[in-house]
C-alpha cells in the first residue's frame, strides 16, 4: 500500500478511536472536525495523536509509520513542533519573477510533531487550526519524517515547504526574504537532486512553469476534485 495512503486509514482509525473515547461523539462517529478532534491548542492536538498511538500501531502499520517495531512505535515521544507553509498552487500560476517565496503561502496553519525514539525522529503527526481550533490533520506519516531528514541539520529555524496542489515537499530554512530548500528527494522535472540545497528565488521560476504545464494537461480535473488552494 502506498504509505500515504495509509497515512489517510490511519488518520480515519485515529478519529474512530477518538470518537469510541468521547462523549460527545455521534453515533455515525466523528467528523474530521468533530468535537472529539478539536483542541485549544497545537500541543494538546499532538498529544492526543501520540495517546492513540498504540492504537494504531499494529503488525500492517508499523513498519509503514516509519518505525522497526510495535514496540518501537509504542514508545515513541512528541519532539519539537516544526511549521509547514503551504505553497498555493493558485498563486504559483500567477508567480511573477522577484516575488519571494513568502508571497505565495497560503493562511493555512500546520504544525509537524516529531515521533521520536531517543533523537531520532521516525514519524510524525500533522496538526492544523481551522476556525479557531487545532485539528489532528495527519498520524504516522514517515515521509514527512523524511523531509526533515532532508536538511543536514536540523536548526530552530527549519521549516517544511509544501506544495500539495503538485506532491512536492521541501526542508526549509528563511535566510530574510529567500529560503534555501533541501528536496526530500529526486524531483527530475524540476532539475533537483535530494541532498543538494537550491535557494528559492532560483527553484520558484522552474516551479511556476512545472505548475502551468501541470495546468494544462490537468486543470479541469483538479478543479473538480478541489484538490488545490
Amino acid at each position: 500500500m502506498n504509505s500515504r495512503c495509509m497515512v489517510c486509514i490511519l488518520a480515519l482509525v485515529l478519529l474512530q478511536w477518538m470518537g469510541c473515547h468521547s462523549t460527545r461523539a455521534t453515533a455515525d462517529g466523528p467528523a474530521r472536525h468533530s468535537p472529539a478532534n478539536t483542541m485549544k491548542t497545537a500541543d494538546e492536538a499532538a498529544q492526543k495523536a501520540l495517546a492513540a498511538l498504540p492504537q494504531l500501531a499494529q503488525t500492517n502499520t508499523y513498519r509503514g509509520m516509519g518505525f522497526a517495531s510495535i514496540e518501537e512505535a509504542r514508545s515513541a515521544q512528541l519532539g519539537a513542533a516544526i511549521p509547514r507553509k503551504i505553497v498555493s498552487y493558485v498563486e504559483l500560476l500567477k508567480y511573477q519573477p522577484g516575488v519571494p517565496l513568502s508571497r505565495l503561502f497560503t493562511g493555512d496553519e500546520e504544525m509537524v510533531y516529531p515521533f521520536q525514539i531517543g533523537s531520532t525522529t521516525k514519524s510524525t503527526t500533522a496538526v492544523s487550526k481551522k476556525e479557531g481550533a487545532w485539528h489532528i490533520a495527519s498520524v504516522g506519516d514517515a515521509y514527512l519524517a523524511r523531509v526533515m531528514s532532508a536538511a543536514p541539520e536540523q536548526p530552530q529555524r527549519l521549516h517544511i515547504i509544501s506544495v500539495p496542489g503538485l506532491s512536492l515537499d521541501f526542508a526549509g530554512t528563511p535566510h530574510g526574504e529567500d529560503w534555501e530548500l533541501f528536496p526530500a528527494q529526486d524531483y527530475p522535472e524540476l532539475d533537483v537532486t535530494r541532498g543538494r540545497p537550491i535557494r528559492a528565488e532560483e527553484l520558484l521560476p522552474r516551479l511556476s512553469n512545472y505548475a502551468k504545464n501541470f495546468e494544462k494537461q490537468y486543470g479541469d480535473q483538479i478543479r473538480k476534485r478541489r484538490l488545490v488552494k
